[in-house]
């Protein structure tokens, strides 16, 4: 009787490993983006939040600024055969 009281134990402790870890991933994770989604959308002008927007940081001005657009369309050039 002591080792299926054992296993299952065992098992019992094992199964809530798992759901801590996976509970501190699910948890780290989406309060990770939380608060920076909230913390960039009242404090845009940090480098970080300007490469989370893709835009381009000014280091000289401290400024987030929009990427430049591309001229015309894109035609690759001719590759020898």
């Amino acid at each position: 009787m002591s080792d299926d009281r054992e296993n299952a134990r065992r098992r019992a402790l094992q199964a809530a490993r798992a759901v801590t870890l996976g509970l501190a991933i699910a948890t780290t994770a989406a309060g990770c983006e939380q608060v920076i989604d909230r913390a960039c959308g009242f404090a845009e002008n940090t480098r970080y939040c300007c490469d989370r927007r893709h835009f381009m940081w000014d280091s000289t001005a401290n400024v987030c600024r929009p990427p430049l657009p591309v001229p015309g369309p894109f035609t690759p050039p001719d590759l020898p055969a």
